[in-house]
């Protein structure tokens, strides 16, 4: 075994009977105070310090290594970053997940392809698939008792319990995709465009069942959420348009022209985030989805959730945390996976994998 830029005192480390070290490596870029443990493949695990990390084979299935507890299971191993912040990556059920909610009690998770559409689960780690027609979703949202879920085609689904689902559609030609659910004022807001036509989308329901189609501005719409007593949806190349009730819509101006995926409302404002850069800052917030305040991110962000003073934001790869939406520090890093969706519920954030790449699932704390 090699040692290789450790001090006397590291070399000293305390040694449980049970684990052997092996497969030293370097760490850069790492925070203080990170010590953790990272338990993989099945007893190994890898202790992480402020400049370095370990690996240890725990023999037997011993339950401990030094400094570490280990996980031993098939479908939960624990993932910790080298910058320091544990999350830990479930294997969940296959799909390219494409938005998750926490409502009703429990987690609802929608997916575009790759085995399962719909999935639930009461605290982030355990999953179970719904019972539904194969429907390629892209959106979900919560209201009144009633979860109603949208794609591409025209469908829309809804269901009472989240676990069986019924679908319906509506004939609106190629190319048609209903990107964006939110619940509000009694009603719920579905968004969208045809990729075809260009013909921009508004459709409100109280149920998920009748369905009636509004004026809505032009545009892409890509996402819509509530709060405040106001719709507010956002779509590519900087639109934003505003509704009090879901009928009657205003174009908003965007600081910039960035494509806006996923708007939610979270810490009594609106946040929308942003994929690409359309020259200006991935992130903006509002109060009143008319006045906007930019915050510059460096990644592409797909989805953002809050909770306790936390910002968390998902996107390629990466999973990133702030107090104040400027300083970020990036917390998660996987090349296998393409966080598509986070939210936060059952005392965790739980983010959703949206590539069809397993593990499907991560969760923090």
């Amino acid at each position: 075994m090699s040692f290789r830029g450790l001090s006397e005192s590291d070399r000293i480390r305390r040694k449980r009977d049970a684990a052997l070290y092996s497969n030293f490596v370097n760490i850069l870029n790492t925070q203080p105070n990170c010590i953790a443990a990272d338990c993989v493949n099945y007893g190994d695990c890898i202790v992480r310090y402020p400049t370095y990390e370990y690996r240890q084979n725990v023999k037997d299935g011993a339950k401990e290594c030094d400094n570490c507890d280990c996980f031993i299971t098939s479908t939960v191993t624990s993932s910790i970053s080298a910058f320091g912040y544990p999350w830990t990556t479930v294997t969940g059920l296959p799909s390219a997940w494409r938005q998750i909610i926490y409502a009703g009690g429990q987690f609802i998770a929608v997916g575009w392809a790759g085995g399962q559409f719909i999935m639930t689960s009461p605290d982030g780690i355990n999953w179970t698939a719904a019972t539904l027609t194969p429907t390629p979703l892209i959106s979900v949202g919560y209201g009144n008792g009633r979860y109603v879920a949208s794609g591409p085609s025209g469908y829309v689904l809804y269901s009472s319990d989240g676990a069986s689902w019924t679908r319906q559609q509506l004939l609106l030609g190629a190319g048609a995709f209903f990107n964006g659910v939110a619940y509000g004022n009694g009603t719920f807001v579905i968004v969208g465009y045809n990729a075809s036509t260009l013909v921009s989308y508004v459709y409100t329901t109280p149920d998920g069942i009748l369905l009636s189609p509004q004026l809505a501005q032009s545009g892409k719409w890509t996402s819509v959420a509530y709060g405040n007593n106001i719709f507010v949806a956002v779509g590519e190349a900087g639109a934003i348009m505003t509704s009090p009730d879901g009928l009657s819509w205003t174009l908003q101006t965007s600081p910039n022209l960035n494509d806006w995926y996923r708007i939610r409302f979270l810490n009594n404002m609106f946040i929308a985030v942003s994929t690409s850069s359309g020259g200006g800052d991935s992130i903006i917030t509002s109060s009143d989805g008319v006045t906007w305040t930019s915050y510059a991110f460096s990644n592409g962000a797909y989805d953002i959730a809050y909770s306790g003073g936390s910002y968390v934001i998902v996107g390629s790869a990466t999973i990133s945390t702030s107090t104040d939406l400027i300083t970020w520090t990036q917390r998660y890093f996987s090349l296998g996976n393409s966080w598509n969706s986070v939210v936060y519920g059952a005392n965790k954030f739980v983010a959703v994998d949206g590539d069809s790449s397993s593990p499907y699932v991560a969760y923090a704390p």
